[in-house]
């Protein structure tokens, strides 16, 4: 009997120490928590509000797409026609290799893409592949 009553000492010993320490949590603030309870949250904007308000003429940039975003859209494509992305245009028997797909695609300008490209000051620009110049 004496084995099982120091287990219970053991069981209430642990139980008042946990409601000690849950006791103290409730006294602090976390050093994470503000004084206020407003809770900001910044939303990306959605394709509907890019496709509703796009407008290329407002563009402040170039319409010319520089190699390291032609690169990226090429990897980007390349690897979604490997995993079984249906090319958008009709592909020769000649042509294996899902890079030349990509860069056909590109080429043609159907990639269905938009860039964004980020002007600093939380501004940015929104461009179709169809309205760039593609430099080889």
């Amino acid at each position: 009997m004496s084995t099982s009553t120091a287990k219970k000492s053991s069981v209430k010993s642990k139980t008042n120490t946990s409601t000690k320490s849950s006791t103290k949590n409730k006294n602090n603030k976390s050093p994470l928590s503000s004084g206020n309870n407003e809770i900001q949250v910044h939303y990306e904007p959605d394709i509907r509000e890019i496709m509703n308000s796009y407008d290329p003429s407002k563009n402040t940039s170039s319409n010319i797409m520089n190699k390291f975003e032609k690169t990226t859209i090429l990897g980007k494509r390349a690897t979604q026609i490997a995993y079984g992305a249906d090319a958008l245009f009709d592909v020769p028997p000649t042509m294996y290799s899902v890079i030349e797909i990509a860069e056909e695609e590109l080429r043609l300008k159907k990639t269905p893409y938009i860039l964004e490209r980020d002007l600093g000051n939380n501004k940015r620009e929104y461009w179709k592949i169809a309205d760039m110049i593609i430099m080889d």
